[in-house]
């Protein structure tokens, strides 16, 4: 399922992937803002099956708890997309 799962490194070496399903994938960026101070955040992709019609309501629990500034969390809108390498 996963064995056409790759990604580049910085110096374009490609590397491939494990055979085990992926659990989560996150990246770190601080770009710099409107006014040209950092921006650090963090976005994170989890393989959590939550189903459609409790959804929002979960969201919204995890947004009011997080506390550490703020939580934007959306479903995933093309999960059958083509990986492009």
């Amino acid at each position: 399922m996963f064995k056409n799962r790759r990604w580049k490194e910085n110096n374009k070496k490609q590397l491939k992937a494990a055979a085990v399903p992926l659990d989560y994938c996150w990246v770190a960026e601080m770009p710099a803002n409107e006014d040209g101070e950092p921006n650090p955040h963090v976005h994170i992709l989890l393989r959590w099956l939550v189903p459609k019609t409790h959804f929002f309501a979960w969201v919204g629990r995890l947004e009011r708890i997080w506390g550490n500034g703020f939580a934007k969390i959306e479903r995933i809108k093309h999960a059958k997309a083509e990986l492009h390498t």
